[in-house]
């Protein structure tokens, strides 16, 4: 993976990047900027949802990864659900399990590799319900990465 950049040099031409929230540094978001979107006062917006960022909201970016060979991906996991990129062959994986902060309910993840890329916001009531949710935002994922990638 690249080495992170400071944000002074990230690239303000609409392509996707990948960043540390300032205030999440465990968070990575995938983010662009577009300051014509919502006014010039938070100019980065985020892929996973509607947000927008001010200048200062992230510390570091890099550009996407290459994409690794499919044979690389782990297909052993039960509860991932394995989805790529069409051009890309960009891996995401869907990680659906229980929450961990309230029993009885789910939650899924998105991620590349290690880093969680979308997640859901709050917990689900099943773990089909948590898994409907999660492909559908996997679903959106991919295309902005085959848009990208």
């Amino acid at each position: 993976m690249a080495s992170w950049r400071s944000m002074e040099r990230a690239p303000q031409d609409g392509r996707w990047i990948v960043a540390i929230n300032r205030h999440e540094p465990d968070t990575r978001a995938v983010i662009r900027w577009d300051p014509a979107r919502f006014g010039d006062a938070r100019p980065w917006h985020v892929a996973s949802c509607r947000h927008s960022y001010p200048t200062d909201a992230f510390t570091d970016w890099q550009p996407f990864p290459d994409c690794p060979p499919v044979a690389e991906a782990d297909q052993s996991a039960t509860q991932e659900t394995m989805m790529m990129a069409a051009d890309s062959g960009a891996p995401l994986v869907l990680q659906v399990g229980p929450c961990e902060n309230d029993p009885g309910r789910f939650r899924w993840a998105i991620r590349d590799r290690d880093h969680v890329v979308r997640q859901s916001c709050y917990s689900l009531t099943s773990e089909d319900e948590a898994r409907t949710e999660g492909l559908t935002a996997l679903q959106e994922a991919v295309a902005l990465l085959r848009d990208t990638c």
